[in-house]
């Protein structure tokens, strides 16, 4: 069994309740996570160069998918993304945990810094196919149960429903070890209005909606 659907917050949230949530289900959707200002503001800046990019080419990344990085170099509007209280500080909680080590004769605690890894624009179109379950922890290659590593945020520009391909999750899979294989009828759809958001552990196994008409653009 897995938990039930993933729970919502508001902007205003207390971090304590975030950072508990995503401790016990490894996702959580926060409400009004941008205005609707900075919201339009960062999809003007985004949504004329994600024109200009095709589709993917295999079944992971999306056959009528496009995705676009380098979201900083293209607008300044991200950086309401990545400083968002909820965001930036779920991740210094959960991420910078103390580790003992014996340095020069003595035992310390030291405490990992953390980094913007990755940013991308994800935009489904209608009759894309099925992603398969995936952690994106993978790429680390950890064995898991593990410590949390990555933090990660998802900001719906667009309504996301389940028609319309929003992002699947397996609330409590991030503390399954890997014999534990995911089955896609665990998977609940994290639906949310536009300007919400979706903050969601490295762990937690998750994969891309599948479209039906009409579609979710942009996302």
């Amino acid at each position: 069994m897995t938990d039930q659907n993933l729970v919502t917050v508001r902007s205003d949230a207390d971090l304590d309740r975030v950072c508990n949530l995503l401790d016990q289900h490894g996702a959580v959707v926060v409400e009004e996570f941008l205005d609707p200002d900075t919201r339009q503001a960062l999809w003007a800046d985004l949504g004329p160069a994600l024109e200009k990019f095709g589709y993917g080419d295999n079944d992971f990344s999306g056959h009528k998918t496009k995705r676009m990085s380098s979201l900083f170099a293209r607008s300044r509007h991200m950086a309401a993304v990545a400083l968002h209280p909820l965001f930036l500080g779920a991740a210094r909680r959960l991420i910078q945990q103390p580790v003992p080590v014996w340095f020069s004769g003595q035992q310390v605690n030291i405490s990992p810094n953390i980094q913007v890894s990755a940013t991308q624009v994800i935009q489904i179109w209608p009759d894309e196919g099925a992603q398969w379950l995936h952690r994106d922890d993978t790429s680390h290659l950890r064995p898991y149960p593990a410590p949390t590593t990555r933090v990660q945020v998802m900001v719906a520009m667009t309504d996301f429903t389940a028609e319309n391909g929003a992002t699947m999750t397996i609330p409590g899979s991030h503390r399954w070890d890997d014999e534990r294989a995911p089955q896609r009828d665990e998977a609940v759809p994290a639906e949310m209005p536009a300007g919400s958001a979706l903050i969601w552990l490295g762990g937690l196994y998750h994969v891309a909606g599948v479209t039906r008409p009409p579609s979710r653009v942009p996302g």
